[in-house]
């Protein structure tokens, strides 16, 4: 993901069946890189840190809302979850992403 592979990011959160996602985003990764290369070390306050899982592996966080709003970080995501506090305030609607040109 560092070294510019991949265009987009699933993240979701299953359903309390198993059966589907209660609640999910489709990311930008060239936003998402571009937030961390360009802006964070810029002073930009970018919301991260590391967790812990109970099996002890751990990851790298992010708060999405945190990330600058000039390149549209979140390209799609599902409805609100029907009780609590919303985790993806300030998120974009569905929008097309660009058409990335082809190389030769």
């Amino acid at each position: 993901m560092v070294n510019g592979e991949g265009d987009w990011l699933f993240y979701g959160h299953a359903n309390t069946a198993g059966t589907g996602f209660d609640l999910w985003w489709l990311l930008d990764l060239r936003a998402f890189r571009a937030g961390l290369i360009r802006h964070a070390p810029n002073g930009y306050p970018i919301s991260s840190g590391d967790r812990m899982n109970m099996d002890g592996t751990c990851f790298k966080r992010f708060d999405i809302r945190s990330f600058p709003k000039e390149l549209p970080l979140v390209l799609a995501i599902s409805g609100p979850r029907s009780a609590g506090p919303s985790h993806h305030a300030g998120a974009l609607p569905f929008q097309e992403p660009s058409p990335v040109p082809a190389t030769e």
